[in-house]
């Protein structure tokens, strides 16, 4: 029996347990830091639950990377709250990337294979950002999964499409889950590895063959510098966001019209486009609310500056420290975007883009904004999210860097690294398709290799 211990119980971690705990050789253990009261998706259970805010692990001196931002400590991570869309990395992004990782995600198909097991059919030009936009709406692929619709496993009569989430695999398996438990760091002795971690009980240790970290793209970093005892300097990036919330009067809804996300790719300024369209009723009539953003590429080498000092001791955690930057040339991009978008929801709703009321900078368009272009008081709401907002951190511990191709932690046999902190270059794409295949990947590597 090969013992596993995982490091962090979101998306990435998650997915690797559940996919290695097929193989009956490994006994894994799971650590995740926070709590595990929350099982469906936020969407279809709008109740608030400890571990649903954000916890920022790191200091930052503007906006960026500090209004909105921080880790959700629960079990299931932000794979309870995200839209379910799975996009592959854009081949000029994967260019970026070493030449094994390009052949694995397209030529020996791991990201087919994953959006297979997710129930999704990528479109055949995903991967592909030409010098041309595309100018069609097409549907958004959204990995989803049937699941019981109470609160309780037991709960099963009925039975709902939820976004997926690898929690609802982890009920049934052999994986055993330490809950509240912070990950200090790693060592090596005598060929065995040991993982310190912290409770409210105080400070334990396991006894390991292999650790992987899943605990996200800072708390990774911060976990190797403690365990190495040396600083780690780097680049950090995240998606840049801006967005416009649109409202107009509309007499009657069209027969099947309801909420719905759609998407398109704006090549030339490397950004995807989604638009999220829905009917709300109001004593005067039906009003139509569309929210358009673009998520855009941030390249790594105009990152943030991403700093890491060690813990000056093993039961205390080393201190993280992200700058502001947001580079000359992407500011000049978010404004042609904004004016981009502005065009295209005039457009698409047929109406101009008056009436609009600021929102700055944000972490999402504040509700009580929203309800200004609800009511009719403003037409348009104007946002951006900030750095460390839209919760696509990148980059820390890059393929190629401090991560090898089989991603293994350099200098430190027996300890691998998942999630999008590994990303050479994230494109446009959201991540999680990538940190999913990723997953998957080195489950079936350890298990080839045992």
């Amino acid at each position: 029996m090969v013992s596993v211990v995982v490091v962090g119980g979101g998306l990435s971690g998650l997915e690797f347990a559940v996919a290695l705990q097929l193989s009956e050789r490994y006994e894994i253990i799971l650590l995740e830091w926070g709590s595990s009261l929350r099982r469906h998706h936020e969407q279809e259970d709008s109740r608030r639950y400890p571990g649903d805010q954000r916890t920022r692990t790191w200091q930052s001196l503007g906006p960026e990377w500090r209004d909105g931002s921080g880790v959700k400590r629960r079990l299931g991570g932000r794979s309870l709250c995200w839209h379910g869309v799975v996009l592959p990395i854009e081949d000029y992004a994967l260019a970026k990337w070493p030449e094994v990782w390009r052949q694995r995600l397209w030529r020996d198909g791991l990201y087919s294979r994953t959006a297979e097991h997710l129930g999704v059919q990528l479109p055949s030009n995903a991967y592909c950002l030409g010098q041309e936009s595309d100018p069609v709406l097409a549907a958004v692929p959204q990995a989803s999964a049937v699941r019981p619709v109470g609160q309780s496993s037991s709960d099963s009569k009925k039975e709902i499409r939820s976004v997926y989430s690898p929690i609802h695999a982890l009920e049934t398996s052999r994986v055993r889950v330490v809950k509240g438990a912070r990950v200090n760091s790693v060592s090596r002795k005598n060929g065995a590895l040991f993982v310190d971690f912290t409770t409210n009980s105080g400070l334990h240790r396991i006894k390991t063959q292999l650790c992987v970290l899943a605990a996200g793209a800072v708390e990774n970093a911060r976990i190797v510098c403690d365990s190495m005892g040396e600083p780690i300097e780097g680049r950090i990036t995240d998606h840049l966001c801006v967005g416009v919330v649109s409202g107009r009067q509309e007499r009657e809804v069209e027969t099947g019209a309801g909420k719905s996300i759609r998407y398109l790719r704006w090549s030339d300024l490397r950004c995807n486009v989604f638009v999220q369209d829905e009917f709300t009723s109001r004593s005067d009539g039906i009003r139509r609310i569309v929210d358009v953003w673009a998520l855009v590429e941030q390249d790594l080498a105009a990152g943030s500056p991403f700093f890491v000092s060690p813990a000056p001791d093993r039961a205390d955690f080393g201190n993280v420290s992200i700058g502001t930057h947001v580079s000359i040339e992407d500011h000049q991009r978010l404004q042609i975007i904004s004016r981009r978008l502005d065009a295209f929801v005039e457009a698409f709703l047929g109406v101009l883009p008056g009436n609009c009321f600021q929102a700055g900078v944000h972490y999402h368009p504040e509700p009580a904004a929203v309800r200004r272009v609800i009511s009719g008081a403003a037409d348009h709401l104007h946002y951006r999210v900030p750095l460390g907002g839209v919760d696509h951190e990148a980059g820390t511990l890059p393929i190629g860097g401090p991560v090898n191709a089989e991603l293994g932690l350099k200098g430190f046999d027996g300890v691998y690294v998942l999630g999008p902190g590994v990303f050479p270059a994230s494109g446009a794409a959201n991540p999680s398709l990538t940190s999913l295949a990723l997953s998957n990947w080195l489950a079936r590597h350890l298990m080839c290799d045992s």
